[in-house]
């Protein structure tokens, strides 16, 4: 994951902030939809540590929009990925 957060970073930067911003989105999306059966194996507390470990890789790439990890799980559950 921490490789996740340092491509994602190099986007970001890539693009700078305006469309950095949009890639990084899109690339959370990818991620989030990559992790969901993952997080839905796991126990209630490392559901948690999970969602902490991504807020922090986010707070890394140094986006301003917040991601909703959990909303895009229970999305992608209920899509069947």
């Amino acid at each position: 994951m921490n490789q996740d957060f340092q491509d994602i970073k190099n986007e970001f930067d890539k693009y700078g902030p305006t469309a950095g911003e949009e890639v990084a989105l899109a690339m959370y999306a990818s991620l989030a939809k990559r992790l969901t059966p993952y997080f839905f194996n796991q126990e209630g507390i490392n559901k948690r540590r999970l969602i902490t470990k991504l807020e922090e890789g986010e707070k890394e790439v140094g986006t301003l929009t917040k991601y909703d990890w959990l909303d895009a799980f229970n999305r992608n559950k209920q899509e069947g990925r």
